[in-house]
């Protein structure tokens, strides 16, 4: 695994800890919680992606 990924991954998963703190304190069902939300799912799919391409490396 490169360097490059464990930057990347690191990133996400920085900015997942961040959403989910502030989906703490944010009211269920408002625009807000929404966009939270489709952030947190581009992230993961992202993340998702990243080890997809980790492990065609690895195979």
């Amino acid at each position: 695994m490169t360097n490059r990924y464990l930057q990347d991954l690191n990133g996400i998963n920085r900015k997942l800890e961040a959403i989910h703190k502030k989906q703490m304190f944010v009211e269920d069902h408002t625009d807000e919680y929404r966009t939270l939300l489709r952030d947190e799912i581009r992230l993961m799919e992202e993340k998702n992606r990243i080890l997809d391409q980790i492990e065609k490396e690895t195979v």
